[in-house]
């Protein structure tokens, strides 16, 4: 007969597959399984899931949190920039949860199923967009975004999470090759039919860092798979010219570079978050006192910075952020809050190297976090915490084990 105590331990790695099943499709029902996982968590208290936490690198990344977190109470700018503070929660909450989980390997597997389910989903959007219009949106990054489930870099960055699960089971010789090998392919095609720019970057790099760094086979043989893949992807970047444009490709470098510093929101973004640091009130130690005002300096910057009306009308309408993790927590936490952040990223990196998927996982959203401001999107934290977490466990558990 179960005891309460082996009921609430069954119930709660179905309720992480209840949360990742769900994700890619509501707002609202993640945070009610969070809930759910919390109360769960707190009624079976077990003292090693702490010792286990604090033992991984994730404590470092709950350290900066609590100092932008700290810093915005004592300016007293907490209440004003909540909207961004309550998102950082996740990001302590959900890796503390995960160190709970019983079952990682088909927790895996259904992570699989839901990214699978949240590209048909997407499919399906997309159809039915281009039956009523005749065109597909992906040359414009709005209606792209309305048609998807997710904002197109986002779903980029589950795809490519989704072909690192697939591999890994393919890698260990798990049963259903057939399954894992049409996920990779699925995922990959995907990510090409919607033009992910970073997600295909992300998977080229991490190909090749598969091959020269992990794979055990002679340098000839590597460079021939190497020059099949790029032979690939330079068939594919012929055949789909709307590739060509999301990565502005002119007929010359010179032509392809002035393309990119007139289309490329990211070279006005990156210039004006250099020119607001020089300001008075930016403190280098602690950055600035509050989202709002960083918001404000970019936006006047924006508004001094382009001359094209079109586009000024376009920067000062959508008041981009900075669009870059690191340059984000520099602006609100100074050279303090940077470091905090690359100590985190040092130190996962040092702690998950040895295992491919594990590095893989955590470099694909290093390079996500360089191009997009990803903890200021709830469905950004969610899946950083919850992959991030599921692959320091993993690596936690296999070297406890030898």
């Amino acid at each position: 007969m179960l005891t309460i105590k082996n009921y609430l331990n069954q119930s709660y790695d179905y309720l992480l597959i209840a949360l990742i099943l769900i994700l890619p499709f509501s707002k609202g029902l993640p945070n009610v399984i969070l809930g759910l996982l919390a109360l769960v968590f707190i009624l079976d208290y077990k003292k090693k899931y702490f010792q286990e936490y604090f033992q991984s690198p994730l404590p470092y990344l709950a350290v900066l949190i609590l100092y932008v977190s700290g810093q915005a109470l004592i300016n007293g700018t907490f209440m004003l920039d909540l909207n961004i503070y309550k998102k950082y929660f996740y990001l302590i909450l959900l890796p503390i949860l995960f160190f709970k989980i019983n079952n990682i390997q088909r927790f895996k597997i259904l992570s699989l199923i839901a990214i699978n389910a949240s590209i048909i989903g997407c499919l399906f959007r997309i159809f039915k967009f281009y039956s009523k219009f005749k065109f597909f949106p992906f040359a414009d990054g709005w209606t792209t975004n309305f048609v998807l489930l997710q904002e197109r870099p986002y779903m980029g960055v589950f795809c490519v999470i989704g072909i690192i699960l697939a591999f890994e089971q393919l890698h260990k010789k798990n049963k259903g090759k057939y399954f894992y090998l049409f996920s990779i392919l699925f995922s990959l095609a995907f990510i090409l039919f919607i033009t992910v720019r970073m997600a295909m970057i992300t998977v080229l790099v991490l190909f090749i860092i598969y091959l020269f760094g992990y794979l055990k086979s002679n340098t000839i043989r590597k460079r021939l798979i190497l020059a099949g893949f790029i032979l690939f992807l330079g068939t594919v970047f012929m055949l789909n010219k709307n590739i060509s444009k999301r990565f502005f490709i002119n007929s010359t470098l010179e032509k392809t570079i002035e393309n990119i510093k007139q289309s490329e929101p990211r070279v006005i973004i990156f210039g004006c978050s250099g020119k607001i640091v020089q300001q008075d009130d930016f403190s280098f130690l602690f950055g600035f006192d509050s989202y709002t005002k960083i918001s404000e300096r970019l936006v006047a910057c924006y508004d001094d910075s382009i001359e094209d009306y079109s586009r000024k009308s376009w920067f000062l309408e959508s008041k981009f952020n900075s669009h870059c993790q690191f340059i984000d927590f520099y602006l609100i936490g100074g050279i303090i809050g940077l470091l905090l952040f690359v100590t985190f990223i040092i130190k996962t990196f040092l702690y998950s190297y040895k295992d491919f998927f594990a590095m893989a996982v955590f470099a694909a959203f290093v390079m996500f976090l360089i191009v997009e401001n990803v903890f200021y999107r709830q469905f950004g934290c969610y899946i950083f915490s919850i992959f991030v977490s599921l692959y320091i466990i993993n690596v936690s558990r296999i070297d406890g084990k030898s």
